[in-house]
């Protein structure tokens, strides 16, 4: 099961009240946690972590590392070739690394470009040469999985990285994810609490919240932390077609309270489980705040 398990690395570099050397050491005690557990991979982008300090922890815990590369969108067509070459080999620098494990579009909407093909073209060209070994997009809707195998063919990406979580299984529903595992692409599942919102407090929710506030309640009532951990985790875990799952943290109490929380399943709970599906409350970058 812990084989299933990427650390996302997100929050490592977030302002949380602390001083900076607390953070570092913070960051240190979840790689060294994580190592213990036997997990191999990370989930990385160089514009979340600008911590010189952080990424030498990063690096030198070397872990099989999944990187961004960010939109090509303004990038003229001319330089398309000098941009990805740039931010390959800075990759590369920052992880102090001769390949990187797998390299994500990160803007789905790229996929929506003429220029994309030639963008998949160059990285292939890099992954022949062994310096890339993945190639996959991060994508949001279940309506772009078509267009990104389109502007794949003859290829086709070797990850693709999906929200799923209790209240959004759209994926599913529309058979993406049977899809994706007929065409032997790695299914890799983040955002699995939400964004956090799972562990909030309702009652303490703005505004925009307030239609799915029963709901939230209703799921959180009666469960502490280590329950929340077990559902959401296990909800997940329990899909066939899912072969990753993507859990960031940023202190060792948490990811240590994680792994006492997942190993038992609550069966009664998970098969009661109604995903609510509604974009404007699963896809986070519509919240209003």
């Amino acid at each position: 099961m812990y084989n299933k398990i990427i650390l996302g690395t997100a929050n490592f570099n977030k302002n949380y009240g602390l001083i900076n050397k607390n953070l570092i050491k913070d960051t240190k005690k979840v790689l060294a946690f994580a190592k213990k557990k036997k997990i191999k991979t990370i989930d990385f982008a160089p514009k979340y972590i600008n911590n010189k300090k952080t990424l030498n922890l990063i690096s030198k815990a070397r872990f099989d590392v999944i990187s961004k590369l960010p939109s090509i969108k303004k990038v003229p067509n001319k330089n398309l070739k000098k941009f990805i070459k740039k931010q390959i080999y800075k990759n590369l620098f920052l992880l102090k690394s001769d390949n990187i494990f797998c390299l994500l579009f990160h803007d789905s909407k790229d996929f929506h470009l003429k220029k994309i093909k030639e963008a998949i073209k160059i990285l292939i060209d890099y992954k022949k040469q062994k310096i890339i070994k993945k190639i996959g997009v991060s994508i949001y809707n279940p309506n772009e999985i078509n267009l990104i195998l389109k502007n794949f063919r003859p290829y086709k990406p070797d990850i693709i990285q999906l929200p799923f979580n209790i209240f959004d299984n759209r994926f599913e529903i529309n058979g993406s994810l049977k899809k994706l595992k007929q065409l032997k692409i790695e299914i890799h599942a983040r955002s699995i609490f939400l964004q956090g919102l799972f562990f909030k407090d309702v009652k303490n929710l703005p505004s925009y919240f307030k239609k799915w506030k029963k709901k939230l309640y209703h799921f959180k009532k009666d469960k502490n932390q280590k329950t929340i951990y077990n559902i959401c985790f296990n909800y997940v875990n329990k899909n066939k077609f899912i072969d990753k799952i993507i859990i960031g943290f940023k202190f060792e109490k948490e990811i240590s309270s994680f792994f006492q929380s997942i190993n038992k399943p609550k069966i009664k709970i998970l098969n009661k489980i109604k995903p609510i599906n509604d974009v404007k409350l699963v896809n986070p970058s519509l919240w209003k705040k």
